[in-house]
């Protein structure tokens, strides 16, 4: 990744599905359409939350850069938590058991080959309707956009760069040092959690089969 130049930008709602199509006619489709049409799977996802997976993972390649979910409080500087010199796909590991990795912050170089296998594996997902069992059989929820899907899409892949550790509040680098914690009031929330906020969206839609706009087949469960 460039160390100049950098630039600042919050989005919402109206630009991700904006870029998205954006991304998906100028860039996406020239290389990857057999991998899915990133405005068709965005817009077969009801949560914000599980659209806004898949788009960090689209943003992040076409343009390449840092990614930190809205609710990040940074305790050093973004340098000083990623590599920036480094081309690879950096992602902390999530505090979950299955070794799921955090995707509320993320760094990598334009056109990330590590990116194209998460969206790939999403699509996967969506596609069949999945509800995340084979992605996650603790936290399914999980496994169908978020943490455990990411894992399980860079499984095999030894070129991703894991900078530390992230324990469901504060990440915390390989060597202790404290590198960001997340808003208490917008914490990720279990199945049972309310709607109301953005990080809840992952367990109520879930449990109340809300992931998807239209029914149909999924993984069974």
């Amino acid at each position: 990744m460039k160390t100049t130049n950098c630039t600042f930008n919050v989005f919402d709602d109206n630009y991700i599905v904006y870029s998205t199509a954006v991304i998906e006619d100028r860039l996406w489709s020239k290389s990857y359409s057999h991998i899915g049409n990133l405005s068709t799977l965005l817009d077969m996802l009801q949560p914000w939350a599980y659209k806004v997976d898949l788009w960090r993972c689209a943003m992040l390649w076409a343009f390449g850069g840092i990614y930190f979910d809205a609710e990040t409080s940074l305790s050093i500087p973004p340098d000083k938590i990623f590599k920036l010199s480094a081309p690879n796909l950096q992602i902390f590991q999530d505090r979950t058991s299955e070794k799921c990795l955090y995707n509320g912050a993320m760094a990598a170089d334009k056109g990330s080959r590590a990116l194209v296998k998460i969206i790939a594996r999403i699509s996967k997902n969506v596609n069949k309707r999945s509800y995340g069992h084979e992605d996650s059989r603790n936290e399914p929820w999980l496994g169908i956009t978020g943490p455990c899907t990411v894992a399980k899409a860079l499984q095999y892949d030894t070129e991703v760069i894991v900078p530390g550790r992230f324990d469901g509040q504060t990440a915390y680098s390989t060597t202790n040092n404290k590198c960001f914690s997340v808003n208490g009031n917008l914490k990720r929330s279990d199945v049972n959690g309310k709607d109301g906020t953005e990080s809840s969206h992952y367990g109520w839609h879930w449990a109340n089969k809300r992931v998807y706009k239209h029914s149909g087949i999924t993984d069974g469960h």
